[in-house]
Parts: structure tokens; sequence; C-alpha cells
């Protein structure tokens, strides 16, 4: 079976949302201090700071180094520091907005795709397909109407953001 583990930045934020054993602040994950020996361990990264360099990155980098599954990987991290690369991927996904988003008023959406779904029942479809290109444990979201609709920002977000 294997075991989970929530790196967070500062540990004490989450003590009563989840029990110690599941926790380790990222400078002792950097450093491998109390690292469980399980191998299948899978990391889920909520550090704040995850751009290339942040202390963050460096966890899914060392989470990759050691064999341990992690969400966010390098690439996905990698793929969404650049408007560039993320728009490649989502083009199939933005011709679908145009069927999903037909009847909305506004012009700007906000969304948070947290672990593939969102709070909003009509772009849970969307938020599955966000998840599955880039999966990350929380994804921002900015849609844009101009004269179709557009992912104008997709970033991965921190729960203390």
């Amino acid at each position: 079976m294997s075991r989970h583990l929530v790196v967070v930045d500062r540990p004490r934020e989450w003590a009563e949302l989840l029990p110690s054993r599941l926790l380790l602040s990222a400078q002792d994950y950097v450093a491998g201090r109390d690292l469980p020996k399980d191998k299948r361990l899978k990391v889920i990264n909520l550090c704040g700071s995850q751009g290339y360099l942040g202390i963050g990155y460096y966890v899914s980098l060392l989470a990759e180094a050691r064999g341990h599954g992690v969400i966010p990987a390098v690439g996905t991290l990698l793929d969404l520091s650049h408007k560039s690369i993320y728009r490649l991927g989502t083009a199939d996904i933005e011709s679908a907005l145009q069927r999903r988003l037909s009847r909305r008023s506004e012009d700007v959406i906000d969304l948070e795709v947290r672990f593939g779904g969102c709070a909003e029942p009509d772009l849970q479809g969307l938020a599955a397909e966000l998840f599955d290109l880039y999966p990350a444990p929380l994804l921002r979201v900015r849609l844009r109407r101009a004269d179709t609709w557009r992912i104008a920002r997709l970033r991965i977000g921190s729960p203390a953001a």
C-alpha cells in the first residue's frame, strides 16, 4: 500500500486538518529528514513557492529523484510557467469552452480546480480536463471572453495564496 506525504511550508498551520504523520515541512523534505522509508511514497506538494528555483520546485524535483510519486511533477511546474507552453496543451479545451460557456453573461470567470474538481457544476468537465493535462493539487484558472472564451491565465496555486 502506498503512503501519502503532504509537504507544506508551515506544518503547524495544517495540524488541525491533517495528522502529523502525513505532514512534513518543505525544508525537512529537501534535507531528507524524517522521510518514511516506503519507496512507494506519494508526495503532495502544497508549498507556496513552486516557481523555478522556489522551495516547492525543489520538493518536486527531489521527489522525482528519490523515486517518489509527486503532484505536481516538475514537468507540470515548468509547463505552467509560460503561457506559450500551456496554450499548446489547452487549445482543444478552448474550443469546448464556447459550448460550455455560451450562456454565461460575465466576461471573466476565476476558477479554482482542486484535484480535478471545482465548485461550479457546469465547469466540472473543464476542471477534470485541466487536471488531466496539468495534474496539480490546486490550479487557478482565469477564463476571459473577448470575441470567444479563452484561458487567460493558468497557474498552480497554493491553499495559502
